[in-house]
């Protein structure tokens, strides 16, 4: 349902099913106290190696990692009321 004051959509926690990324997994969550912070979540089965060796490593992994969780879907912030 579409919230009378704000532009928002509100859905009741209990009836809320999640997000679901582009092939069909759940997303992560964060809790602040006032929003939940959703994001796709990137795994092995997407190629990423998180034992890089070196430095340089390391920011080609993160850089492949950031790559494909923006592939996947788009972060998401609700908002509690």
């Amino acid at each position: 349902m579409l919230s009378k004051t704000t532009s928002l959509w509100t859905i009741p926690l209990d009836r809320w099913q999640g997000c679901k990324d582009k092939n069909g997994d759940d997303y992560q969550y964060g809790y602040t106290g006032t929003t939940i912070e959703a994001c796709p979540r990137v795994t092995a089965k997407h190629g990423i190696n998180m034992t890089p060796a070196t430095n340089e490593e390391l920011f080609v992994v993160m850089r492949k990692a950031i790559e494909t969780r923006k592939a996947l879907g788009p972060d998401r912030t609700f908002i509690l009321d």
